[in-house]
């Protein structure tokens, strides 16, 4: 394989050959999956965790809302590096069944940085505070 790189824009990803030909690899839904992401939290050493079931994922933080809001952002990069490596996630006995949940996440954006975006993945988590390790 050369050393072509992946761009999204708009709603579908390219990938961009080394004579900058496109070629279209995914197209990401223009309406809402209307897919749930579950935030579980748990309080431990001090610190609250939030972990994501549906994509596996997992983070720590001081607090609830700051745990969800980088799980939250944390989703945004794995939606990002996912589409990034699509043959590979998307192939993957582990990952590919995330691709759904990924789109719904890529639908807003890909970048972790984008407080709007990732003030709209938030909305997408339904918080379980009963999780037990």
């Amino acid at each position: 394989m050369s050393d072509a790189k992946r761009v999204r824009e708009a709603q579908v990803v390219y990938e961009v050959g080394d004579a900058g030909k496109r070629e279209p690899v995914a197209m990401l839904p223009i309406a809402n999956l209307g897919l749930r992401l579950t935030a579980q939290l748990a309080f431990a050493d001090e610190q609250w965790s939030a972990y994501c079931p549906e994509l596996d994922l997992a983070t720590a933080s001081d607090t609830q809302e700051s745990a969800i809001h980088e799980l939250a952002q944390l989703a945004i990069e794995y939606a990002a590096e996912y589409l990034a490596d699509f043959d590979l996630y998307v192939n993957s006995a582990n990952r590919s069944a995330h691709l759904p949940f990924v789109l719904t996440i890529a639908r807003y954006s890909t970048d972790p940085e984008d407080a709007e975006a990732v003030e709209s993945v938030r909305q997408l988590f339904t918080v379980n505070q009963d999780w037990v390790e």
